[in-house]
């Protein structure tokens, strides 16, 4: 099996011959492309994923933390990643004379994460290891309980002057914009209900089944 799975990934050009492809691994990895969208043309690493989640959702957390955490702590899987984290989730876009507005599914301290969140990734950029480094750390904060809406949650996850100004920019109304745009990206992505992640195109949904289908065989 271990073979069989280890050709199928080489054949598509994902990995090389020296890489160490343990089976613990291979597993992490089919897991991770249960709930991915592959971008394998285009993309500047061989594997390029979105992630639609929520900050507070214990959901979220865990496949954030258990599942591709672990993936890029591993330097040879972190070459190939390519993450784009979407925060909003469950949440809601709601309008009225006033204007437009985002509701949490988890509260008014999982808005300040996701938009603590949003403007990460506007400083940090987009699909940047140090936006991943960010995003990962402060997830694994807010699952030990760390309140997302205090910079004591990702005090620990960038430098003092970033701190601030992720503060800042929560709190003022371009980080609402940003929420508002992740909203609609994800209302378009149309996430399976109670899963932060897409699901692979057509293409690549048929390379998946056929992993899988090689693993349990």
């Amino acid at each position: 099996k271990h073979l069989r799975l280890r050709a199928a990934l080489r054949n598509l050009g994902l990995i090389s011959d020296s890489l160490d492809l343990s089976m613990a691994s291979a597993v992490h990895f089919l897991v991770l492309l249960l709930c991915l969208t592959l971008v394998c043309c285009g993309a500047s690493k061989a594997i390029s994923i979105n992630v639609y989640y929520e900050s507070n959702c214990p959901y979220s957390q865990r496949f954030i933390n258990t599942e591709l955490a672990p993936l890029w702590s591993d330097l040879e899987w972190k070459s190939l990643l390519e993450v784009h984290f979407v925060p909003f989730g469950m949440g809601r876009i709601l309008e009225d004379a006033q204007g437009k507005n985002v509701v949490c599914q988890h509260g008014a301290d999982e808005c300040v994460g996701n938009r603590v969140q949003d403007c990460a990734i506007q400083r940090f950029g987009d699909k940047s290891d140090l936006l991943n480094d960010f995003v990962l750390c402060m997830e694994r904060n807010l699952a030990d309980g760390m309140a997302a809406s205090s910079t004591v949650s990702y005090e620990q996850c960038t430098s003092p002057d970033m701190v601030l100004a992720l503060q800042q920019c929560a709190a003022n109304p371009e980080s609402l914009q940003l929420a508002i745009q992740n909203g609609q990206e994800t209302q378009i992505a149309h996430p399976i209900q109670f899963v932060f992640c897409h699901l692979c195109d057509t293409s690549n949904c048929h390379r998946v089944h056929h992993w899988i289908m090689l693993l349990k065989n």
